[in-house]
Order: C-alpha cells, then structure tokens, then sequence
C-alpha cells in the first residue's frame, strides 16, 4: 500500500497518507480537511549487495530463527540489513532491537502505536 504526500488546501500543511484501495478519500490528519491536493514525492532506494544476502541464507542458525520467529534473529537480520543499506536507527528501533535481543519481541500494542506516530509525523 502507498503512501501518498499531499497539501492540505484548509490549513497549509503537508501530509503524509498510507493509501489503502482506490476507494480510500485522502483526510487531512491536523484539520480533518478533504480538500487536499496531492505533492509529487521522490524517493531514493539503496540496494544492499548480495554478499549480504548470501550471508544471511548461509547462517542455518539465522535462517532456522527467522522461520520460527526468534526475536533474537529478528535482531540480527534486521541490523545486518540496515547496516548494508546504511541505514540509520533511532533509539526505539535500537531499543526494541536490544530487547529482541534478549528474547523479548515488542507487544502488538508498542507496533502499532509506533506504526501510528511514524504516520502522522511531517515529513523532513
């Protein structure tokens, strides 16, 4: 599902809309507003090697915890990937991969919230 950029012609800000079917009407998330015109985005994508690729498929340890759902390799996977596409972690991604670490995978609830706060901050 995409999400979409657009300016809201009400209040003047710049929104940023996960998109879900072709039915969805574009809301303004700080005034409510459905009157909002859509931005043109760009984007820029970087493309790990496939050494790291090759690295993980060759880890039997990181292959069987992914497939069993291991927060410990969840972690491992996930720093291996950001670190080959350079990446940058805030600090709830470092701390949710330290608890992974230890075991402990962060609740639906921490997800989802997380999930909502990334939705409706401004874009830079």
């Amino acid at each position: 599902m995409p999400i979409y950029e657009y300016r809201c012609n009400n209040c003047g800000r710049k929104v940023s809309l996960l998109i879900r079917g072709s039915s969805s009407e574009p809301v303004c998330t700080a005034c409510g507003s459905k009157e909002l015109s859509r931005l043109f985005s760009t984007f820029a994508m970087k493309r790990p090697d496939t050494a790291v690729y090759d690295d993980i498929l060759s880890d039997p340890y990181l292959m069987r915890g992914l497939k069993e759902n291991n927060p410990r390799a969840l972690a491992k996977w996930s720093r291996k990937m950001s670190d080959a596409m350079g990446e940058k972690r805030d600090g709830l991604s470092e701390e949710w991969l330290g608890r992974m670490e230890h075991g402990q995978m962060p609740s639906q609830q921490e997800i989802s919230k997380a999930q909502e706060e990334y939705l409706s901050k401004e874009p830079e």
